[in-house]
């Protein structure tokens, strides 16, 4: 037997007793605890029990750990790197999931809040929560022969109800006898160095009766004309040289 044969043979004696200890170990991904043995392969190395501070890092410390002890796979996540000690893993993963806990409190927290705040669409319709403003809006939209006057009447309603159930863009329904056609104000310009294109699209609503033929437009008094810039402005020559 040559020399590294002995030392190979003498290394696998020192480590037997630590394979073969069975272990209390955990997964902090999952919270699950096992018994289990460390093994001579694997992606997450068990620590040795010695520090080394680290480099760059005033404060910080490096775990060093096995070269060839691994911690085995989570029998219920199959996941190998979230695996330690149980007692450990257990308590990374109750404070994780006190931490999940209190952010959906405060999300829920938030959602009310905001789904408290009253929505003043004009024309004589106000909804006193968020909530019931969008519980209306997909009544309107399963059953459009429900809806009323004051929201055909409500371009902000008329608005939201085609952005959330239609998308954006240029749009028709018919709602009852009435047709409502979503279109848009074209309020965009170049900006000066031509290289983006600058302000906005004014939506707003032609309704049809089409029991009697009559024709509305509403929504259209809210568009705001841009502000001239050189290139939009006829009295500076269209932003081109003199």
């Amino acid at each position: 037997m040559s020399a590294f044969e002995k030392l190979s043979a003498l290394k696998d004696k020192m480590m037997k007793p630590i394979y073969d200890k069975r272990r209390h170990l955990g997964c902090e991904m999952c919270g699950t605890t096992f018994y289990g043995h460390y093994q001579k392969d694997g992606h997450n190395a068990v620590p040795n029990g010695k520090e080394t501070p680290h480099p760059t890092k005033k404060g910080w410390v490096i775990l060093e750990t096995y070269s060839d002890v691994f911690y085995p796979v989570c029998p219920s996540c199959c996941l190998c790197i979230s695996v330690t000690d149980a007692k450990q893993a257990k308590e990374v993963y109750l404070e994780r999931q006190e931490k999940q806990k209190k952010r959906e409190e405060r999300r829920a927290a938030k959602e009310e809040k905001r789904n408290a705040a009253p929505v003043n669409c004009g024309k004589r319709l106000f909804f006193e929560r968020r909530d019931l403003f969008y519980k209306r809006l997909e009544q309107v939209w399963e059953n459009p022969e429900n809806i009323k006057p004051v929201e055909l009447l409500s371009t902000s309603f008329l608005d939201e109800l085609f952005i959330i159930h239609s998308g954006l863009g240029v749009r028709s329904k018919m709602f009852a006898h009435y047709k409502v056609k979503k279109l848009f104000i074209d309020g965009t310009y170049m900006s000066n160095s031509g290289k983006s294109k600058m302000g906005w699209f004014t939506p707003y609503f032609v309704i049809e009766n089409t029991k009697t033929g009559k024709v509305r437009e509403h929504g259209a008094e809210r568009h705001v004309e841009p502000r001239k810039n050189r290139r939009n402005d006829p009295d500076r020559n269209w932003g081109l040289p003199e």
